[in-house]
């Protein structure tokens, strides 16, 4: 997911986004948080023109996306999904009887 969408997102500034790799379903939601066109002149020039035009959207999709990257990617709570991963993979580890092994130098 490129930073540059989060950040946007964080700065609370609207956005249109077109599909991407890594353009997941956990960013938001379409029309919620920010406009999804296809990549093209008929979905980019519209939508640009709609956020231009319309300052009430433009500010309801600035602040609820702020407000999702507030609530979801909140530094603690980020933290506490990194330390539950570790944890999964270290009982994955125990469960299926890997050691660690160093490899040798030759």
């Amino acid at each position: 997911m490129p930073n540059v969408v989060l950040k946007t997102m964080a700065s609370a500034v609207s956005m249109v986004l077109t599909p991407f790799l890594g353009l997941s379903g956990a960013i938001g939601k379409r029309e919620h948080d920010f406009l999804l066109v296809e990549r093209d002149s008929e979905g980019l020039a519209p939508a640009t023109a709609i956020l231009l035009e319309n300052v009430a959207l433009r500010a309801a999709l600035s602040r609820r996306a702020q407000q999702w990257v507030e609530q979801t990617l909140d530094v603690e709570r980020t933290l506490d999904c990194y330390a539950a991963l570790s944890h999964g993979l270290a009982d994955e580890v125990r469960l299926r009887g890997f050691a660690c092994r160093k490899k040798r130098m030759r």
